[in-house]
């Protein structure tokens, strides 16, 4: 049951379902393939300059994005 508040607090929309945190011993490396997923799909020619490793969650992840587009076509 622990494992599933791992998918609630990081991948609350549930977009990655792919990644299914019942496959993992450790949090922190469901986490780690979260962040690489939400990479590769919002960012995968790395024009943001947005790190997903500072980042516990893809809604954060994803305002971060938005922010940075906006700093830079202001």
């Amino acid at each position: 049951m622990i494992k599933k508040t791992w998918e609630d607090k990081h991948n609350f929309y549930n977009s990655f379902s792919s990644v299914d945190p019942t496959q993992y011993d450790h949090e922190l490396d469901y986490l780690d393939d979260l962040r690489k997923q939400w990479k590769q799909y919002y960012d995968p020619s790395d024009m943001y300059d947005v790190d997903p490793k500072d980042y516990d969650n893809e809604e954060e992840y994803m305002e971060a994005i938005k922010q940075y587009i906006k700093s830079k076509y202001k």
